[in-house]
């Protein structure tokens, strides 16, 4: 199981949405462009990146991508740990967020 979004950064994004309603208005009119400003990186041309807001009566779960076949603990390497950490652009992706 990976994902391209750590929890931490996650964190981040819906805190400051929160507060700002204009970074809100952005994340959800830009998303990428807007997530690409926020970790001051340039994110890959074939990234698609999806803002959903959830209302009262709407309710959003994302899954993670799942590798196929699903490898086990001990068939993990460092770029697996590396993309469940959420870091998944490098060096980078280990400085400060924000």
């Amino acid at each position: 199981m990976k994902t391209l979004l750590n929890v931490d950064l996650q964190t981040e994004l819906t805190t400051r949405a929160a507060k700002d309603p204009q970074f809100a208005a952005q994340l959800l009119e830009d998303p990428k462009g807007t997530l690409s400003a926020f970790i001051n990186m340039d994110l890959p041309s074939d990234l698609e990146v999806s803002i959903h807001q959830e209302s009262g009566n709407n309710l959003h779960i994302v899954l993670p991508a799942f590798d196929s076949p699903q490898k086990t603990d001990a068939d993990m390497d460092i770029a697996d740990d590396e993309i469940l950490a959420g870091c998944t652009w490098g060096a980078n992706c280990q400085s400060s967020i924000g």
